[in-house]
């Protein structure tokens, strides 16, 4: 404690002293010095990373070259390219995909989304930058994402965790396209995307399987062949390269949230029934219009052994497409039948939430693929029941014609077997086992360098599945080695291949057969 004096010297009070020292001397606050040492941090790494990129700039006409190398894969050139409506025009752009790939290969390019702060009002304040660390020159995109998502049916709060990144991580990734698209030079960008046009005119495949698998990839989104079919203006089997490449650019704006399917298709009334047409167990069980309380639950999606898989109401084409693999699964099966059956009677809360959400198409298509899966269910068991008798009709066969020539050069005047013929008998089993061992009698086929068969076709060019599964499983028959079976399971791979992709109940019939000869041959039967 010390006096205080006035103007003149005079005491006129005492002030207590700070313990803690004089106020010049007074120590920083701790939690400054943690956020001091975090910013210093953070400057070392950036500095570092600066210094890092400067040793080593890019050669820009081997970026150059690598980036236009990567635009000439199909894979990427599929999904490089976006296009959306806005007031009754078609605006394209290089997708974030593309704009990934080019940063990628430019080097020396930071980018990324962070979310900066969640605030209670339902907010998250987030920022998407991208920074070429060799120039110095920096751009990011400041934005809010509330926590709620949007429904045909109203909307509803987000709250899960893994909900919420992952609608941050697509609100996100318009603005870092925006921002890599700013830092990277612009010539750059325009020339992978005319590389990718290049791409797509040279690869575009309008086969018929191509086609399918187009229709398939559409439906994820609630598309229908014959809302393609409307856009379009003529059938799908005769569309043209250039309307396959618009629609490779309608599915990617589809696929990164840029556009909806309304904005690009017309909506369609579903198919009616003829009267008097004759529904079969299946649709009559799914015609009824039946409706559930499920609004806004997740599709349950069973396989033939009744396991579940859940799948989100924002996503009605994925529980499709789950439905149709569990049936091909089935088709896999010991007893295919029963398990075709047994993954419709297991999904029958799948239909109803279809129909009940306003996903009608989706049913209404879903049907047809069941009935295809049981056919192809039918067709199994019956040629499975062909070749277990095959071998008991070569059998029968073939005892005559080693019996002949004893029986001929017996008298016709003894009613009964002599004994000679009885002696005989034992032996004539050799025969038979060696005409169960045979294969089907050979052909030239299997002398030729290659064992791929033409692919057939029907009147106008079309490929002829159903020929095309009937000679494999021909051929396959004639396989004597598994040398020659790997030999000519690999030549015919494109065909397997074509198969899958418009029949997969086709190519499981194929694979099956190929696997039993693989087991006969390894067995040495």
């Amino acid at each position: 404690m010390s006096d205080t004096h006035d103007e003149d010297g005079v005491v006129v009070g005492k002030q207590v002293s700070n313990p803690f020292g004089a106020r010049g001397e007074v120590a920083p606050a701790v939690g400054g010095g943690l956020i001091s040492v975090e910013q210093q941090r953070a400057v070392a790494e950036v500095q570092a990373r600066m210094m890092i990129a400067r040793a080593n700039p890019r050669d820009v006409i081997r970026c150059m070259d690598l980036i236009l190398q990567d635009c000439t894969r199909v894979g990427l050139a599929e999904s490089a390219l976006y296009q959306y409506s806005r007031g009754g025009s078609a605006i394209s752009g290089p997708s974030i995909r593309l704009a990934e790939n080019i940063a990628r290969r430019w080097g020396n390019i930071a980018s990324g989304i962070k979310e900066l702060s969640r605030q209670k009002n339902g907010y998250s304040e987030c920022v998407a930058y991208a920074w070429d660390l060799e120039t110095g020159y920096y751009d990011e995109r400041q934005f809010q994402v509330r926590h709620w998502r949007d429904t045909k049916k109203g909307g509803y709060q987000l709250t899960d965790e893994r909900d919420l990144y992952e609608l941050i991580a697509n609100m996100g990734q318009r603005r870092k396209r925006a921002v890599l698209l700013t830092v990277m030079p612009g010539d750059v960008v325009q020339a992978a995307q005319d590389q990718c046009e290049e791409t797509l005119k040279a690869t575009a495949d309008t086969s018929p399987a191509a086609l399918l698998k187009m229709v398939n990839v559409f439906s994820m989104f609630g598309v229908s062949r014959e809302q393609i079919e409307a856009r379009c203006q003529c059938r799908l089997e005769a569309i043209r390269p250039a309307q396959v490449i618009q629609l490779r650019k309608i599915h990617a704006s589809l696929k990164d949230g840029m556009s909806d399917a309304d904005d690009w298709f017309d909506p369609i009334a579903a198919p009616t029934r003829a009267a008097g047409a004759k529904l079969d167990k299946f649709e009559q069980k799914y015609a009824s219009g039946k409706t559930t309380d499920v609004a806004f639950e997740p599709f349950i999606v069973a396989d033939h052994e009744g396991e579940e898989t859940s799948v989100s109401s924002e996503k009605p084409g994925w529980a499709a497409r789950i439905y149709q693999d569990n049936l091909v699964v089935a088709l896999k099966q010991a007893d295919p039948e029963a398990a075709v059956r047994a993954v419709m009677e297991n999904n029958t809360r799948l239909f109803e939430a279809l129909d009940t959400q306003g996903h009608t198409d989706l049913s209404v298509e879903l049907g047809p693929a069941y009935a295809e899966a049981r056919e192809a269910a039918a067709a199994q068991v019956a040629a499975k029941k062909a070749a277990e008798a095959k071998p008991k009709a070569e059998r029968k066969k073939a005892a005559p014609q080693q019996e002949t020539p004893q029986e001929a050069q017996q008298p016709e005047q003894q009613p009964g077997p002599s004994p000679e013929v009885e002696q005989e008998e034992p032996g004539a089993t050799e025969p038979e086992t060696e005409a169960e061992a045979m294969p089907v009698e050979r052909n030239d086929f299997w002398s030729r360098a290659t064992f791929q068969i033409d692919l057939p076709t029907k009147q106008g060019g079309a490929p002829n599945f159903q020929l095309l599964r009937d000679t494999l499983m021909m051929l396959v028959e004639q396989v004597d080695s598994a040398v020659e079976l790997a030999k000519f399971a690999a030549d015919n791979e494109v065909h397997l291949r074509r198969l899958k992709d418009a029949f997969p109940s086709y190519e499981t019939l194929v694979t099956t057969k190929f696997m039993e000869i693989g087991k006969r041959l390894a067995g040495g039967q």
